[in-house]
């Protein structure tokens, strides 16, 4: 498989499997805390905003990933990364 398929695949599981592994976590960290800080604890809230994190980060990061790996694997990106000649 080539790398650009690679990082699709690559975001693509960490996509599905973060927000998996922080409904399945969280809850066990909740019963740990102390009963001050269980009051503070707001679940939905919590992975409302860690899903959107993620919505934000996770495909960006994918994508920017994707884009520069392209870009090397092209004519022009091979030659710029094997060009060693000082430009000064």
């Amino acid at each position: 498989m080539k790398t650009p398929g690679l990082y699709f695949f690559r975001t693509l599981s960490v996509m599905v499997a973060m927000p998996l592994a922080f409904i399945i976590i969280y809850p066990i960290f909740y019963l740990v805390l102390p009963e001050t800080t269980e009051r503070l604890a707001d679940l939905p809230r919590d992975l409302a905003l860690f899903l959107l994190l993620e919505v934000v980060v996770v495909p960006i990061t994918g994508v920017w990933l994707y884009i520069r790996v392209c870009h090397l694997a092209s004519d022009t990106g091979l030659g710029e990364a094997e060009d060693t000649r000082d430009i000064l």
